[in-house]
């Protein structure tokens, strides 16, 4: 029996964002929120606050989403096809079950929502940069981005670059658009347990790609035309043009997203093409084994809305190469090393630099403690004190 003196409040979450086996980019965005909102939630005390989350999902969660308990519980309901637009708003009406939020870990809200509705936008690429957009694609994220933001009473985004975007173009209140940082595993990465995991697994991951330690610089993200990973190829030709003796390789981590051949193109076509390696999807700790053995990082997308590779990267003391746009100087601070991304003379700089000058013990001491401030835990409790804020709570 709920005590009718204490807060309660109803939360509906569209998590399909976060239900896919090989999570990257706004997958691992929306997985790691949710799960940090179920702990968080789960630790308040009872007689404080009461939160009842339902799920919903177009098809049976994966396994390491959170088990059912009183106070989060899941729907599963189907078809997924164009499921924002029908399935999931007829849900909705038939069974609002009191709801006073609906959270949407993604870009699209449901088509029609009886209560009101969160979104989350990492960032507005498709309107920045269409030309490296599917028309299909884009004129669906045009279209179904644009209702879902203005009928949003919050809009979560992730950097103050992709907040002044999202309040310009739509017209929305500042108040209104808080700033949710993703977050890094920072306690992961330092416990000895984890460390010596990949010190194990890191001999099978440089003979599997044939790499050496400290004698490659690294790119993580989808192969897709917006990671700007052409040009990077061509400033790593140019580098080793300049710098014949340097025994160094260029490694691409991340799976093919969409419009890859340029890409593929360039790489079966390149000079040095024995010296470029593509991993194609790699689990978590391979991708750390090869991030944490590099000279340098490098993400110098045209557009990002935040750039987790970057932080990433910090937290093992490798200096980051970035691109001087959008929210990339934000994310990196002092330590990176920006670069014009539209220029390949600009991109073989700011790599030499960094592998030519490698920071010292107390450089990456200082880049560690700048990372960690990055946390799921922090972003998840900022997440959910806006709802609660917004929304509720009230007695019942």
């Amino acid at each position: 029996m709920v005590n009718s003196m204490v807060p309660i409040i109803r939360i509906g979450v569209n998590a399909s964002e976060a239900n896919v086996a090989h999570r990257v980019g706004s997958n691992v965005y929306a997985y790691r929120l949710l799960m940090e909102l179920e702990k968080i939630s789960r630790d308040i005390p009872q007689d404080q606050l009461q939160i009842e989350w339902t799920i919903y999902l177009p098809k049976s969660q994966q396994d390491d989403f959170p088990e059912r308990r009183p106070g989060w519980k899941y729907k599963i309901i189907g078809p997924s096809f164009f499921w924002t637009q029908w399935r999931l708003p007829l849900e909705l009406f038939l069974h609002t079950n009191g709801m006073h939020v609906f959270l949407s870990l993604g870009h699209y809200a449901p088509r029609f929502c009886p209560v009101p509705s969160s979104i989350c936008i990492l960032d507005l690429a498709f309107l920045k940069f269409p030309q490296f957009f599917r028309p299909k694609d884009l004129m669906q994220l045009r279209a179904w981005t644009d209702y879902s933001a203005k009928k949003a009473e919050l809009i979560f985004t992730i950097s103050k670059s992709s907040k002044a975007d999202i309040e310009s173009t739509y017209k929305k209140n500042s108040e209104d658009i808080p700033i949710i940082y993703p977050g890094v595993d920072s306690e992961k990465y330092i416990k000895r347990e984890y460390l010596h995991a990949l010190d194990t697994l890191e001999p099978n991951v440089f003979t599997k790609f044939l790499l050496k330690e400290k004698a490659y610089i690294v790119a993580i993200g989808t192969i897709q035309p917006r990671k700007n990973m052409v040009r990077l190829l061509k400033a790593f030709e140019q580098l080793i043009a300049k710098n014949p003796s340097q025994d160094t390789k260029l490694v691409f981590v991340g799976k093919p997203g969409w419009m890859t051949k340029e890409f593929d193109d360039a790489v079966a076509a390149s000079p040095i093409r024995e010296r470029v390696v593509v991993t194609g999807f790699v689990d978590d700790a391979m991708k750390y084994v090869i991030l944490r053995g590099s000279l340098a990082s490098v993400l110098i997308g045209y557009y990002e809305g935040f750039g987790i590779p970057a932080v990433e990267s910090m937290l093992y003391g490798i200096t980051p190469v970035v691109a001087n746009t959008a929210s990339l100087p934000e994310v990196v601070g002092e330590f990176g090393v920006l670069v014009d991304p539209f220029s390949v003379d600009s991109i073989t700089r700011g790599i030499e630099q960094v592998i030519f000058n490698q920071p010292d013990p107390m450089r990456r001491m200082q880049m560690r403690e700048w990372a960690t401030k990055f946390s799921w835990v922090t972003s998840s409790r900022q997440m959910l004190d806006a709802l609660v804020k917004k929304f509720g709570p009230e007695t019942v």
